[in-house]
């Protein structure tokens, strides 16, 4: 294991490791904004794998990587960034089973394992390989301190110690105050407590979420509750440019993350877009989804939007 600046640097680590210009890299469509970055500016070539509830299709990425082998598959099975999907058990045994056959790498991110608000597996899926190199993402930014900024990196042997080099190349090492006070917080008897607490008051702040969009957008949208993590993805029944919607949104005092930067290809689809729930009040969750339904109904500039 390496402990690293987040679980950020697991990501930079990787893109240096993998990635060259032209270096093909597998995905899920939507993925998480800040690993694209990270891939793009290394000069990766996309292969988007189509993502739903259930998770990825093991036989659209047994096709992928038929076609054109990629330098590894990045995943986020547990209450994935944007969507808040959690994987189905059986997915992620057969893409355990598809990674196995063709050795390519599996990235797996988990910020937000511990968040888990209803009984869903969460099986990782690198535990279920047999001979397929990988590397596992952890981070405590979610659960204890974000400003410590302190994650961890786990690697099978083949990859660890390259890992190591170029984490040392980079900062020598991850500020030991912080992995003090980590190490600290992981063994006190209060850190099961801890989870508790935090997982109850953010299952709180779901269902409050979930109660205004059933209030608010029941006829301009559509959803799925997560079973944890902190996002909503609402696909919205009007087809637009959700950041042409954010621009109207925000003169009404209300913020989201639009869908179409989460997409790396251009067959980006409209009008989706993220709503985190992990801060707000119920108040403020309330007004802020009433202002919002309200813009959605009432911009005619989105109707241009989605028309161009």
């Amino acid at each position: 294991m390496l402990i690293t600046a987040g679980s950020q640097q697991g990501i930079d680590l990787v893109s240096k490791l993998f990635i060259d210009p032209g270096t093909p890299v597998a995905l899920e469509a939507p993925s998480y904004l800040a690993a694209i970055q990270s891939f793009r500016f290394f000069g990766a070539r996309f292969q988007p794998l189509a993502l739903s509830p259930r998770g990825i299709d093991p036989d659209e990425l047994r096709r992928l990587i038929t076609h054109e082998r990629p330098a590894f598959v990045y995943l986020i099975p547990n209450f994935q960034n944007p969507a808040g999907f959690c994987y189905a058990r059986e997915v992620r045994e057969e893409i355990a089973r598809v990674l196995d056959e063709s050795g390519v790498p599996l990235i797996e991110d988990e910020p937000y394992r511990e968040l888990m608000y209803d009984a869903v597996d969460r099986t990782p899926i690198t535990s279920l390989l047999k001979r397929a190199p990988w590397i596992y993402y952890g981070s405590l930014s979610k659960t204890g301190l974000p400003g410590l900024r302190i994650g961890y990196t786990a690697a099978s042997p083949d990859l660890h110690p390259l890992l190591v080099r170029i984490k040392q190349s980079t900062d020598l090492h991850t500020n030991r105050v912080g992995q003090w006070w980590a190490a600290k917080f992981l063994a006190g008897s209060d850190y099961p407590a801890h989870l508790e607490r935090l997982r109850s008051r953010y299952r709180m702040q779901r269902d409050i979420m979930a109660d205004a969009l059933n209030r608010h957008f029941r006829e301009i949208g559509e959803w799925q509750v997560p079973a944890g993590g902190l996002f909503f993805w609402v696909k919205l029944r009007q087809l637009c440019d959700t950041r042409a919607l954010l621009t109207a949104a925000l003169a009404q005092g209300v913020a989201f993350m639009p869908g179409e930067p989460f997409y790396t290809d251009q067959d980006v689809p409209r009008g989706v877009l993220r709503l985190n729930f992990s801060h707000a009040s119920a108040e403020q969750i309330e007004q802020g989804l009433a202002k919002l339904a309200q813009v959605i109904r009432t911009t005619p500039a989105l109707e241009q939007a989605a028309a161009t």
